[in-house]
């Protein structure tokens, strides 16, 4: 037979809720944070006659955005008075990541990566590149997910200028 002491099952129970109360609450938080980005970002997308088919959102600061049809990217950096750039990729070139680096003198020397940005190069010549920021440790102090996200982006963006290359051929 099984003996079962009440007050320490009951103790338990209160402690597991305890524990957990906490993290589920930033849990709810954070989604309510995530969502009034990426409403913010459609937002300000629809201002400028956009309808975004994809768009991600990271650090509760962060969102970009594309809408496929009328080939625009919006940017949204929304760091107390929100900064908004839309690129035509019409207008663009190439896209390159680029990433600063600092050499560490501590743990042999590795680098650090200071700064991550999406470069947009224009078609025409004398205009100077739109860099958009992914990741700066002037604001942060670790990478999360901006290494990945950046390189996706270049990936989408590198597959509508292909895309529009090879239209141009054929015309």
């Amino acid at each position: 037979m099984i003996d079962i002491n009440i007050s320490g099952l009951i103790t338990s129970l209160i402690l597991m809720v305890v524990f957990a109360l906490p993290i589920v609450y930033y849990a709810i938080k954070a989604g309510k944070k995530r969502k009034a980005t990426k409403s913010l970002l459609r937002h300000y997308a629809a201002g400028k006659g956009l309808n975004l088919d994809e768009l991600d959102t990271w650090r509760f600061t962060y969102g970009i955005g594309l809408d496929n049809s009328a080939s625009q990217l919006i940017y949204m950096e929304k760091d107390g008075n929100p900064e908004v750039i839309t690129i035509d990729l019409e207008q663009v070139e190439r896209v390159d990541v680029q990433v600063s680096k600092l050499k560490s003198s501590q743990n042999g020397g590795s680098s650090i990566i200071t700064d991550l940005q999406l470069s947009f190069i224009p078609n025409m010549p004398g205009k100077t590149p739109i860099n958009l920021t992914f990741f700066s440790s002037e604001k942060f102090i670790s990478l999360q997910n901006e290494f990945e996200l950046v390189n996706k982006w270049k990936q989408k963006v590198e597959g509508i200028l292909a895309q529009r290359e090879k239209s141009e051929m054929e015309v």
